[in-house]
């Protein structure tokens, strides 16, 4: 066993890179090994050890991947496993840079890129519900016509063909330096994607290691464009008070279902009250008039 795996912590660090390099030898070979062998755990220990092997261990990764392909898509694995390693190695912080430099390509052509929609938001950094929403405005496609679930498979290719199509800026800064400025306002990457598409702000593209520094912005355009979605929130939402009266479902009850996840409250900065959704509203008021048919 390489002295380099003292510690059983050590030691699985070393088994998540050698299963990466079996899984790599699978799709190469119709002899693959049958077994992560301690040879293999000795490499796994030299790539996380060894800068310079984890950059050729990156690079040999990138050459078999198609020219058409992002890599940090494709690298979403290595991305994984690097967050949830046990242990301090030496080729960390190139291990976890590896979208930067030469392990991105910029504007290269995509091919279809189908996942289930969970890892689809994983991948794009997203939840599960802002996935439905691409859906809807076309930039995200599913191969069903049913509800979505997390396990519904979705093509998501259409976001960074969209993306592309929006040169860089110097004068644009990143949504990763305005992220706390976003949450006061509520404002999720989907927000500014689907704004972007309705041509409601203006945003350039640059690939980085995620979406949230891959767009730019222009910082007094993004501040107009934050207070106006924050109005149309408070025009597509009531207060719970307001819902209790038109729904006659007490505010205690509403609570209730706020607190156990069966209602969604929404936030708007400068106001600490909940706000219900209208549509939500109006499903209350027909399941309240159904239940009062009911009743009578």
């Amino acid at each position: 066993m390489n002295n380099q795996l003292k510690s059983p912590e050590q030691v699985h660090d070393a088994y998540l890179i050698a299963k990466v390099i079996v899984d790599d030898s699978n799709t190469r070979t119709s002899f693959p090994p049958k077994e992560i062998t301690s040879t293999l755990l000795n490499r796994a220990a030299d790539i996380l050890n060894n800068p310079d092997s984890a950059r050729v261990f990156l690079s040999e990764r990138a050459k078999r991947v198609p020219t058409d392909l992002p890599l940090n898509i494709e690298f979403h694995k290595i991305e994984i496993i690097v967050q949830n390693l046990l242990c301090e190695w030496g080729s960390l912080s190139t291990l976890y840079e590896m979208y930067n430099s030469e392990y991105i390509r910029s504007k290269a052509p995509i091919t279809q890129l189908w996942f289930e929609a969970q890892t689809a938001s994983s991948i794009i950094g997203i939840t599960f519900k802002q996935i439905a929403l691409l859906v809807e405005v076309g930039l995200i496609r599913t191969d069903s016509k049913k509800a979505l679930r997390t396990d519904t498979r979705v093509e998501i290719s259409g976001v960074y063909t969209f993306l592309a199509e929006f040169s860089h800026n110097k004068d644009y800064v990143p949504l990763s330096e305005l992220r706390r400025f976003m949450a006061l306002h509520n404002i999720c990457i989907t927000d500014v994607l689907i704004a972007a598409k309705n041509k409601e702000l203006s945003i350039t593209y640059k690939p980085s290691l995620d979406l949230m520094h891959s767009i730019h912005v222009l910082p007094e355009a993004f501040d107009t464009f934050c207070k106006l979605h924050t109005q149309l929130i408070r025009d597509k939402t009531m207060s719970v008070a307001n819902v209790a009266e038109v729904t006659g479902i007490p505010k205690v009850e509403l609570m209730r279902l706020i607190n156990t996840g069966k209602l969604r409250p929404v936030y708007i900065h400068g106001n600490n009250s909940k706000r219900i959704l209208n549509c939500d509203t109006l499903k209350l008021a027909k399941t309240q008039n159904k239940q009062l048919s009911l009743d009578i």
